[in-house]
């Protein structure tokens, strides 16, 4: 048996004595890629779940001040963090999707549970689907290549 969430998690379900939350798609990861898949999966009709670590959703686009170009669909002429406000806006507008902030996921398990540290709190999820939207970061490939371009750039400068 199962129980509607009331406002705010309207779109998800719990299964009745054991704390496991439904959903049609849970979407790591609130950047733009994030967003626009929870966004479009949403205008279908498809129940939601969308976890960001940060506290701020929008990624990388939050940080980028300058004008992006292509087609007024890709939404040229616009700063990144506008990107975000508008995105967020669309976002807002979804009954059936819902946004989670500081939120972790833990692990995926074959059966399909997905276990995420929300606020705090350990949560199990059960999803229909799962849309992975981590992102661009600096990671360590990102500090390694870096790192080998700038000794071949002194290996070179030696010779």
């Amino acid at each position: 048996m199962y129980e509607q969430v009331k406002k705010g998690d309207a779109h998800m379900v719990v299964k009745v004595g054991t704390g496991i939350i439904k959903t049609g798609l849970l979407v790591i990861g609130a950047g733009p890629a994030g967003l626009s898949a929870a966004i479009s999966a949403g205008k279908a009709g498809t129940p939601v779940m969308l976890l960001e670590r940060s506290h701020v959703p929008g990624g990388q686009l939050i940080k980028q001040t300058h004008m992006f170009f292509g087609s007024e669909k890709q939404y040229a002429s616009s700063r990144g963090f506008d990107i975000a406000d508008i995105l967020l806006s669309s976002l807002d507008s979804l009954q059936n999707v819902e946004l989670f902030l500081n939120s972790t996921v833990l692990s995926i398990y074959d059966d399909g549970i997905v276990t995420a540290e929300i606020d705090g709190k350990y949560r199990k999820i059960l999803p229909e689907a799962i849309l992975v939207a981590t992102g661009a970061s600096k990671s360590l490939w990102f500090s390694l290549i870096t790192t080998c371009r700038e000794f071949m750039g002194l290996v070179r400068y030696r010779h």
